[in-house]
């Protein structure tokens, strides 16, 4: 978000390009989503198949991975995420609440 020293029509303007930058986004996303799903399946099933390393394929089963690998890459993320947002908390647990930090800040850039 914006300084809070930024008037009300700035902040107001800064929401609607945020607003109008997602639509975009996720419009173009299933846009875009079919037509490569399609694509690739119509490519590989058939006489081609999809080669990965030792593996072969038709395209629906090489979705199907992609699906199962965007699932497992997915839930490694909001675990990381999920890690990273609690480690203030954590600190504070381990070291208590009169730990500071900003005291390692400074030494180190003296």
């Amino acid at each position: 978000m914006p300084n809070e020293h930024f008037s009300n029509g700035k902040k107001i303007a800064f929401t609607v390009v945020m607003f109008l930058y997602i639509n975009l986004a996720l419009t173009i996303f299933w846009i875009l989503k079919p037509l490569k799903k399609s694509l690739f399946i119509g490519l590989y099933d058939g006489d081609q198949t999809f080669k990965l390393g030792s593996m072969e394929m038709l395209g629906s089963s090489a979705e199907l991975l992609a699906k199962g690998m965007n699932l497992l890459i997915a839930f490694m993320l909001v675990v990381f995420l999920t890690l990273v947002t609690q480690a203030p908390t954590i600190d504070l647990l381990l070291h208590g609440p009169d730990h500071r930090h900003d005291v390692l800040l400074f030494a180190a850039n003296q």
